[in-house]
């Protein structure tokens, strides 16, 4: 997909709401970019092992990704995901009341890092 076109679009089925939110097309942009590294990073014959390490967790992050319309993403596609939104939106929040202002912290970096991580987490296998 080229830079400047829509992406990030549910699939016409996903789950059974019936309005689509910005949140949703955002959360499905990013699972998409996370499947693409996935996929770029394994071959087909581990993608089925692309799991967390934890059972309970695997069958929640399947669970989710049902919900969200994707059954087709791995664990730790979903668990990514997960992590980045929930870490990104902590960042943006603590920024946004002036947490990291008297501290010279730059909210940019920490993203990058928590990303950074999240994506490192799909490109190595889980034992």
């Amino acid at each position: 997909m080229p830079a400047g076109e829509p992406g990030g679009e549910l699939p016409a089925d996903a789950g059974t709401q019936s309005t689509r939110t910005p949140l949703d097309q955002a959360m499905a942009l990013l699972v998409d970019l996370l499947t693409s590294v996935q996929d770029a990073g394994e071959a087909d014959a581990t993608k089925t092992d692309a799991t967390t390490g934890d059972r309970t967790l695997d069958g929640q992050l399947r669970q989710w990704a049902r919900s969200q319309g994707r059954p087709d993403i791995t664990p730790g596609v979903a668990r990514a995901a997960l992590l980045i939104w929930s870490r990104v939106h902590g960042i943006v929040s603590l920024e946004l009341t002036g947490m990291f202002d008297s501290h010279s912290l730059e909210a940019h970096r920490l993203i990058d890092l928590e990303i950074d991580g999240a994506v490192r987490s799909l490109e190595t296998p889980n034992p």
